[in-house]
């Protein structure tokens, strides 16, 4: 996801990113102009409820939404559930 960003950031027009994570500090340096915002998807409805309201007042409106939250399973396809 870092480098789709990071790519459209180079396009003729500006774009306003947003990176949000569970831990700011682990954000790429990549990123550069992205708005850092503290996100926990497994948080509280209230916690999510906020960080949103938190993304829209950064930059008024969210016009596209990323979702790079993943689950996996690991291990031989045999005794995956």
């Amino acid at each position: 996801m870092f480098r789709i960003i990071y790519e459209m950031m180079h396009f003729d027009f500006v774009l306003q990113v947003i990176a949000a994570a569970r831990d700011i500090s682990k954000l790429p340096a990549s990123l550069g102009e992205a708005s850092p915002l503290v996100l926990n998807p497994s948080g509280s409805v209230e916690h999510i409820k906020s960080s949103a309201a938190a993304a829209v007042a950064i930059h008024g409106r969210i016009d596209v939404l990323v979702n790079n939250a993943g689950y996996a399973q690991q291990g031989p396809v045999e005794e995956l559930e």
